[in-house]
């Protein structure tokens, strides 16, 4: 319950944000009482006024999730996705991902395939100007495609690897 509440209000506080001249990424460090360790959540605004890319992790488990707010409580069946994120003039990173509803104010296409996630991480923590992130139906057939800014990535990515003891 606290970590839904902790996921929405930093969702929130991303969406609802102008980050004209502030960092895009941010990083929320707190104790994990079932690891022992830290746990992290790294959020990075995107341009779609009501979605971000988020980076979940204990020192036990990682993902990421392109995530956008949607106010129908409907439910939403898992359907098997695509996630594509491209830092700067890295090459593209394809990850199997799925579709569901994350909470009660937001769906999201997430992964926790912790080798590839760590391949963007390594990336972000170098990115200088730009973030594309893709999401699509496996066949291809529906793509949807946002961009952010790579302003404030890589403190943001140091706090959350320091955190989750993630080695690049």
């Amino acid at each position: 319950m606290k970590k839904t509440r902790l996921i929405n209000a930093a969702l929130a506080a991303v969406l609802l944000t102008s980050f004209v001249t502030h960092a895009q990424w941010l990083t929320k460090v707190d104790d994990d009482l079932f690891t022992g360790g830290k746990k992290a959540l790294m959020i990075g605004d995107l341009s779609s006024s009501n979605s971000g890319l988020i980076f979940d992790c204990t020192k036990n488990k990682l993902s990421v999730a392109y995530v956008e707010t949607d106010k129908s409580s409907d439910s939403v069946p898992t359907v098997a996705m695509d996630l594509i994120i491209k830092i700067d003039g890295n090459p593209a990173n394809k990850l199997e991902a799925s579709l569901s509803r994350r909470n009660a104010q937001a769906v999201e296409v997430g992964t926790d395939d912790a080798e590839k996630i760590t391949a963007v991480l390594k990336q972000l923590q170098n990115a200088k100007s730009k973030i594309l992130v893709g999401i699509q139906t496996q066949d291809g057939g529906n793509q949807s495609s946002f961009s952010g800014n790579a302003s404030g990535s890589t403190a943001a990515t140091n706090s959350f690897i320091k955190a989750c003891e993630i080695s690049l």
